[in-house]
């Protein structure tokens, strides 16, 4: 597995901007959609998650957020 890291702020030039390249994280390495996808999977079966529209009404949640709120999704899903 290559790993590709960003030069220092410090020896950037003016203007540039660090190379992303499409298919790897952060983290290093290449990723494929499957990959993303299963992490995301794993965090939402492990995490409580709610999801704000920018107005602050609440889109969806997932059902460890549910289960510790004592709500459904349809009690929540439409409120501010």
């Amino acid at each position: 597995m290559t790993h590709q890291r960003a030069a220092p702020l410090a020896s950037r030039s003016a203007g540039q901007q660090p190379k992303i390249r499409e298919g790897t994280t952060s983290f290093g390495g290449t990723h494929t959609h499957a990959d993303q996808a299963a992490k995301l999977d794993v965090l939402d079966r492990s995490q409580a998650v709610i999801e704000f529209a920018p107005d602050g009404t609440i889109l969806t949640a997932n059902a460890n957020f549910l289960t510790a709120m004592g709500y459904t999704l349809p009690e929540v899903q439409g409120q501010h």
